[in-house]
């Protein structure tokens, strides 16, 4: 009985429908009743239930279904575009934040004649000028400036 009550509660306590079959399957011979085995597949219509909505929310926005996280929600993964995962528990809430990583991810670098300082040398500065027909003649300032100013990073 209290074996019974362990594997049913263990079962219970699974997050994906994987899981919970899984350990059905482990545990079928522990003598589970009529009543458990009809408790087991209530969670496992909810569990479906949860899972075909991640599946149809990725589907629809163009991202990857991870599964669901206890207490946090559906996470999903922007593989597309931004590389970025997130939890959302609606399509609306998805939709919401997808919008928000994108946006983030879009955003440019602030860069800054400092940064060409620090990152390129002279020869380097003089180099990216030329490919980008500009007058490699200057200073690592100036030419880091031209550079800036043609959009290159």
């Amino acid at each position: 009985m209290q074996q019974r009550l362990e594997v049913l509660k263990e079962i219970l306590a699974t997050k994906t429908v994987d899981e919970a079959i899984a350990l059905r399957g482990k545990y079928r011979d522990v003598g589970l009743t009529p009543d458990d085995v009809e408790v087991i597949d209530r969670h496992l219509s909810s569990l479906r239930g949860k899972e075909s909505e991640g599946i149809m929310i990725a589907d629809e926005l163009g991202l990857r279904y991870d599964g669901i996280q206890e207490e946090i929600g559906m996470q999903f993964t922007d593989v597309a575009e931004t590389g970025t995962t997130f939890y959302a528990n609606t399509l609306e809430e998805a939709r919401t934040k997808l919008a928000e990583k994108r946006e983030a991810f879009a955003q440019p670098l602030a860069v800054s004649v400092v940064d060409y300082d620090r990152r390129y040398t002279l020869k380097e500065l003089r180099e990216m000028a030329r490919q980008e027909g500009l007058s490699a003649s200057g200073s690592k300032k100036e030419l880091a400036a031209k550079l800036i100013a043609r959009g290159v990073r």
